[in-house]
């Protein structure tokens, strides 16, 4: 009878009576990594699979960068979501700190370095070496890194990490000039090269 009358459910009115919104909050700092991130879009593309499935909602939300003391946790208390998902949050990120210390559900793509944080994350560090492996094995020795976003991001960092060690595996020293901060956009990376080559640091290669 309901499918004949054509009756849907009223979100709000279940919401009262379960507590659950059925909907889970994506989570951005940064809402231009839609346009420059490949990554981003298939994630989000997998997400809503996985929630339609499943009955569920997936919502997407922004907060400021960096975030304020309370924007993880004023989202939680709004009731507008049951969870989130946080993209690539800064390390020691003390809103996040705060939101998973109520024990809301919340995941981490990525790390804020948070003890008591649950996260996924690809293979920064390992990547980033066997990147700078290559071009090492391809015979270059002045090669220039720039980050995609500052170090105060847990995966730029463990990039930096992985340069170096593979720098290190033969016996290069690591030299500051070298390396550039980028800003997740494409204008940032440029900016980032045209202070490398200002050095007069004469790279041969570049990883990025």
């Amino acid at each position: 009878t309901a499918q004949r009358l054509g009756y849907v459910p009223n979100s709000a009115a279940a919401m009262l009576v379960t507590g659950r919104s059925k909907s889970i909050g994506l989570v951005l700092s940064r809402l231009e990594l839609l346009g420059v991130d490949g990554f981003i879009p298939i994630m989000v593309h997998g997400l809503n699979e996985v929630c339609s499935a499943r009955g569920y909602r997936l919502l997407m939300e922004a907060v400021t960068d960096p975030p304020c003391v309370d924007d993880y946790l004023d989202l939680a208390k709004s009731k507008r979501v049951d969870s989130m998902i946080i993209m690539n949050p800064r390390k020691g990120d003390p809103a996040l700190h705060k939101v998973i210390e109520t024990s809301f559900p919340v995941l981490v793509a990525g790390s804020a370095e948070q003890p008591q944080e649950s996260a996924i994350g690809t293979q920064d560090r390992q990547g980033s070496r066997k990147a700078t492996a290559h071009l090492l094995s391809l015979g270059h020795r002045r090669i220039a890194h720039i980050s995609y976003a500052s170090l105060k991001y847990h995966g730029a960092l463990l990039r930096l990490e992985g340069y170096r060690q593979a720098l290190q595996g033969r016996k290069i020293p690591f030299d500051p000039t070298l390396f550039a901060e980028g800003d997740f956009t494409a204008q940032s990376g440029y900016d980032a090269m045209r202070q490398i080559l200002a050095s007069d640091s004469r790279p041969t290669a570049l990883f990025a």
